[in-house]
C-alpha cells in the first residue's frame, strides 16, 4: 500500500516537462491531498509506514514539503502528530537542529497538550 501512495506522491508532484540542468526535487509542489492525509485518522498510518520506509531521497522531498515549517502546527494535531513522530525517527542531525529550532517557541503548548492529553 505504501508503494502505491509514493507513486500518487511521486505522479502529483513532479512535472512532466522538467527542464534540463535542474534538480526534479527542487520543483515538487505541496498536494493538498497528501497534506489532508496527513490529518485523516485511517491515512495517517500509511503515512507512517511511508516516512519509515521511502527511500532517503523520498524522505527528505517528504520532510522539506509537508513537515518543515509547519511542525508546531502538526506535533499539536491529534492525528498528525504520530506521522511527525514516525518521522523524526529517521531525520538527519541537520533536519533535527532545524526541527529544535523550529519548535522552540512552541515547548510550552506541546507540553501542556500532552498533560492534558495523557494524564487527566
Amino acid at each position: 500500500m505504501s508503494y502505491v501512495l509514493i507513486a500518487y506522491f511521486i505522479a502529483n508532484t513532479i512535472p512532466e516537462h522538467h527542464p534540463l540542468g535542474t534538480s526534479v526535487l527542487d520543483d515538487i509542489t505541496e498536494s493538498d491531498y497528501l497534506s489532508t492525509l496527513l490529518r485523516d485518522s485511517n491515512a495517517s498510518h500509511v503515512l507512517e509506514t511511508v516516512v519509515s520506509r521511502c527511500p532517503a531521497d523520498a524522505f527528505n522531498v517528504l520532510w522539506k514539503t509537508y513537515f518543515e515549517s509547519r511542525l508546531a502546527r502538526l506535533a499539536v494535531h491529534p492525528v498528525a502528530n504520530f506521522v511527525v513522530a514516525k518521522a523524526l525517527e529517521r531525520v538527519s542531525e541537520g533536519q533535527l537542529s532545524k526541527t529544535l529550532e523550529e519548535l522552540e517557541g512552541s515547548w510550552k503548548r506541546l507540553i501542556r497538550l500532552f498533560l492534558r492529553n495523557f494524564l487527566f
